[in-house]
């Protein structure tokens, strides 16, 4: 095992290049003290400075948003808005609904971002500007002590993948996706309905069903992303997840039926 370390501050070194496209960068948090800031630092980093910051704190009770007002004390980009307590989908949504950048990307309140995650991405949403893409990135898992877990090999997709996305969750979690508004759009957002049926955990999965186009770039086969889900926490929650996995299966199967039956039209797949 390796260490994976954050990005060396330095966010607020300067303001937003106006130039580039604006990129909301949503932050559902729900009682993320211990997590937060070095989540904050990794967005901060990024090389890619358009970007309009949105924490979303779900009803927490803990010293959260407190670290993020000193955040946003040192980088003007980062903003806080409050809701009450909903789950991720709701946050992730109310977030989305809070800015007005053409562009989203998602990272939960204990992920990190490598420094030039958003600018790589952007760069592959520029390679084919008129055909709206979610662009996704690899990704490592990494324990509470900042140590990486060996990547796996991440095969890129990229086209009609539905039934390659069917069979292996590819684009693995939320923190890993960049999408134009219109994609967020057409999907409907993340779906809030999850968390009553106890599978609150899997919206990443079933939000990829949605867009008609993914793609992995080619020039940037290292690690983008970091996830520490499930292991800051305990050992018990991997087994957690994996039920919630398991509900998402079957929610997932009746989401497609159910476009089946409509005649909804997924190009995706």
């Amino acid at each position: 095992m390796r260490s994976f370390a954050p990005p060396s501050p330095g966010g607020d070194r300067k303001g937003p290049d106006v130039d580039q496209p604006k990129v909301g960068v949503i932050v559902p948090m729900y009682n993320a003290a211990a997590t937060i800031d070095a989540t904050l630092e990794s967005v901060c980093a990024q090389s890619y400075r358009n970007l309009d910051i949105v924490v979303v704190d779900d009803g927490g009770t803990d010293a959260s948003a407190q670290i993020v007002e000193a955040r946003i004390a040192r980088d003007p980009r980062i903003r806080l808005v409050r809701k009450l307590n909903g789950g991720v989908a709701t946050a992730r949504n109310f977030g989305a609904a809070a800015t007005d950048a053409p562009y989203l990307a998602f990272v939960d309140s204990d992920d990190l971002w490598a420094p030039d995650k958003i600018a790589a991405q952007m760069a592959a949403v520029a390679e084919d500007p008129d055909v709206p893409a979610l662009v996704y990135c690899s990704y490592i898992h990494i324990d509470g002590d900042g140590r990486a877990f060996p990547a796996l090999t991440h095969q890129a997709f990229e086209g009609r993948v539905l039934h390659d996305l069917y069979r292996s969750n590819f684009v693995g979690n939320g923190s890993s996706m960049l999408m134009p508004r219109e994609i967020f759009d057409h999907v409907g957002g993340f779906d809030p309905d999850l968390r009553a049926q106890k599978a609150q955990g899997c919206e990443d999965c079933c939000f990829s069903y949605g867009p008609r186009k993914l793609i992995l770039f080619g020039p940037f086969p290292a690690i983008l992303s970091a996830t520490v889900s499930p292991w800051r926490t305990c050992p018990a929650t991997r087994c957690r997840c994996c039920a919630r996995s398991t509900s998402s299966v079957a929610s997932s199967r009746t989401r497609i039926h159910r476009h089946k039956q409509s005649g909804t039209s997924i190009a995706m797949g």
